[in-house]
């Protein structure tokens, strides 16, 4: 049987909105102890107390904020050693086959390809080699450091960020120290302002 201090840590890793409420302990315990014990008995869950749910999670929220304390620093750490570059009048393709075009990047994956190229090589594409072209798009590259790839949370700090903002991401790439997110061109100015801020917290 699983403790209820791991059944709650659980709990809160799965509902990311949580971890900030507690972490600013804005967080009424009782009721949010009350929640999910009612949602335990709705799920046919083993009954634990309301009590020992609410010790748990104040014992969680310490050991939360140690956590994410040190997250944060490896986040900012991050940041200091990352650019940022923009193109725009690039547009998106998928493609089921490999197309003779050049790209400013790609993927491969089994379900086909994705091309992020400049405008002016869209004419270079004839619509029986793809499935999707999205035009008026604009690509925003991270360059962080090789560490990036080892420190946890940078990509999803980056993408909540945008998605706080309400900023829809219609491709992201990732290669190893370089992070690719396109955006729709309009949404371009709001999108830099935001990573912007995150680079210069």
């Amino acid at each position: 049987m699983v403790s209820t201090s791991e059944f709650v840590r659980q709990y809160i890793q799965k509902r990311p909105s949580l971890y900030e409420s507690l972490e600013k302990d804005i967080i009424n315990y009782s009721a949010l102890a009350r929640l999910i014990s009612d949602e335990m008995k709705v799920k046919g869950e083993e009954k634990r107390s309301v009590t020992s749910i609410k010790m748990a999670l104040i014992r969680n929220r310490e050991r939360l904020i140690k956590e994410k304390k040190k997250e944060k620093i490896d986040i900012e750490n991050i940041y200091q050693d990352t650019s940022v570059e923009v193109k725009d009048k690039v547009c998106v393709v998928h493609s089921l086959t490999e197309l003779k075009i050049t790209p400013v990047v790609f993927s491969k994956t089994k379900s086909g390809y994705t091309y992020v190229i400049k405008e002016n090589e869209a004419k270079k594409v004839s619509k029986l080699d793809t499935v999707k072209v999205k035009d008026s798009q604009c690509l925003i590259t991270l360059k962080s450091t090789f560490e990036v790839e080892d420190v946890l949370g940078v990509l999803g700090h980056v993408l909540s960020s945008l998605a706080g903002r309400h900023i829809n991401i219609t491709e992201i790439i990732s290669c190893r120290e370089d992070t690719h997110i396109v955006v729709n061109r309009n949404d371009t100015p709001r999108a830099f302002e935001v990573i912007s801020d995150l680079l210069n917290f």
